[in-house]
């Protein structure tokens, strides 16, 4: 994808010629299961789109360079989505200097969030959320990291697609922040799912495990962004097995016994 920008000593020059502050080349969204990572995913991508000028920012999921399509230069922003971001992901961020936002999630909840999406059993849920802590674990070194923690409500919290920007080193209005956050509340996914849905985007019977290629959003991708709903959900003694294996995770960001309880209560929320 050819560029459409000039680039040049940290400032982008468009065609008008006016200057503005360079957009990263290169955003990940790397989140654990059902912790918002999608809806962080479009969030960036229309901030992005808003701070360049461009009508549409490229924006895949990938867990390693492997998934990527091949490039013959990165021109325009790329926003990769990643659950297990590996090795060679991690460097590529690490070369772009790559901003990096990492949302997280109690891991119980996240394992519960799967099963019930998509139909999986706990013990394969528990092993994804497991290895996708593992990976997470290994961003927080990154020089630019912002974490966001799913109990927080970010997703419909007043403010989060301000504090994107500001993460970003990105120009965006508090106004146009506020159109981009409207465009992204539980209501707005839902009718956007339902329009793929009709479109054909998930086959003729919608399936879970397929998503929209530009957004990344499946079928049924709004969840009830519900805190603690393993207590329901989930045995005490797989409950305590999700804790053992990812323990590093827990006490990193918080989860598990002795950490801060979250409000029980939740609203819809777009995963």
């Amino acid at each position: 994808m050819p560029p459409s920008d000039d680039t040049t000593a940290g400032t982008t020059r468009a065609r008008g010629g006016a200057a503005r502050p360079a957009a990263p080349r290169l955003v990940l969204c790397a989140g654990q299961f059902g912790s918002g990572s999608t809806w962080v995913f479009n969030a960036v991508r229309a901030l992005l789109a808003h701070a360049t000028g461009q009508a549409e920012i490229r924006g895949l999921f990938a867990d390693s360079l492997r998934d990527l399509p091949e490039f013959t230069r990165l021109g325009s922003p790329l926003v990769v989505k990643a659950h297990r971001p590996d090795r060679s992901l991690r460097v590529l961020g690490a070369i772009y200097r790559a901003p990096m936002v990492v949302s997280v999630r109690d891991p119980r909840d996240a394992v519960v969030s799967m099963a019930q999406r998509f139909g999986e059993p706990v013990p394969d849920c528990v092993r994804a959320v497991a290895d996708c802590a593992r990976h997470l674990m290994l961003l927080r070194e990154q020089p630019r990291v912002l974490v966001l923690r799913y109990e927080d409500g970010f997703t419909t919290a007043p403010g989060t697609v301000a504090r994107l920007a500001a993460f970003l080193r990105l120009a965006v209005a508090e106004a146009a922040c506020a159109t981009i956050a409207a465009a992204l509340t539980p209501e707005r996914v839902r009718e956007t799912v339902a329009t793929l849905e009709r479109a054909g985007v998930y086959g003729a019977t919608p399936d879970p495990r397929r998503h929209d290629p530009k957004t990344l959003w499946h079928p049924g991708h709004v969840g009830d962004g519900r805190v603690g709903k393993y207590r329901e959900a989930l045995a005490p003694a797989a409950a305590a097995e999700v804790l053992a294996a990812t323990a590093t995770y827990c006490r990193a960001f918080g989860y598990g016994p002795g950490a801060a309880a979250p409000a029980a209560a939740g609203g819809a929320s777009a995963t």
